[in-house]
């Protein structure tokens, strides 16, 4: 699934390049047959929102490796405010024992001051839900216990992000980001007050190994 998914936005890169540089061309060729149009010529504004799909091909969550896929990008640009209004990830982290590995999905917002035409930084808050798919817990309150299910957990989280922008042509730019911020779900209770059981585990489980910590993510998105 995932390789047909990178494979999709790649093709969709690739045809939405292509398609722009063959109008642009025609485009040139046309006006330079009839000079006297040019002052007729309709020029579209620039738009403020802009749109983006990405990769997240580094990332770290303690010393384990995270990589991801930002499916989903809504920005806003305007004078000196860059901001991501949304943008949504599906990563996997990757433990270097293979014992604990993690999927997550966040669901961030991004407001930034433009220091540059190019560089802004700023702040990021979002919403996180992480699953451990090998990890077994179960939940428990006032005598009530769950059945036994994969452990997983949600919170907010708060940080920071910078971003660079390099053109690519008149209409896709590609972004660089770098994201740092705290997670902060629980491993001993549930939003609502139940409380986490790791018993049929090993004896030896430490929740360290799954607690939040700093997560760091690099990301490449093109923005159409």
């Amino acid at each position: 699934m995932k390789k047909l998914l990178i494979f999709l936005m790649f093709n969709f890169i690739v045809f939405q390049f292509l398609n722009e540089e063959l109008a642009l061309s025609f485009e040139t060729d046309f006006i330079s047959s009839h000079p006297l149009l040019k002052e007729h010529i309709f020029i579209e504004p620039p738009s403020n929102i802009n749109l983006g799909i990405g990769l997240v091909p580094l990332g770290a969550v303690k010393n384990k490796l995270f990589i991801g896929l930002d499916v989903f990008q809504l920005n806003w640009t305007f004078s000196f405010i860059d901001w991501e209004i949304l943008s949504t990830t599906i990563g996997f982290v990757f433990p270097q024992d293979n014992t604990v590995n993690a999927k997550y999905f966040l669901a961030l917002t991004k407001p930034k001051i433009r220091i540059s035409k190019k560089i802004s930084i700023g702040l990021l808050a979002g919403y996180e839900f992480v699953i451990f798919p090998n990890l077994t817990s179960f939940i428990e309150k006032n005598n009530y216990v769950t059945p036994d299910q994969p452990f997983s957990s949600s919170s907010f989280v708060y940080g920071f992000s910078a971003s660079q922008y390099l053109s690519i042509s008149n209409s896709y730019n590609l972004k660089i980001s770098e994201l740092f911020f705290k997670e902060h779900y629980s491993v001993e209770k549930t939003q609502s007050g139940w409380n986490f059981n790791f018993s049929k585990n090993s004896q030896a489980f430490d929740k360290a190994t799954v607690a939040p910590s700093w997560v760091f993510l690099l990301e490449i998105a093109l923005i159409i």
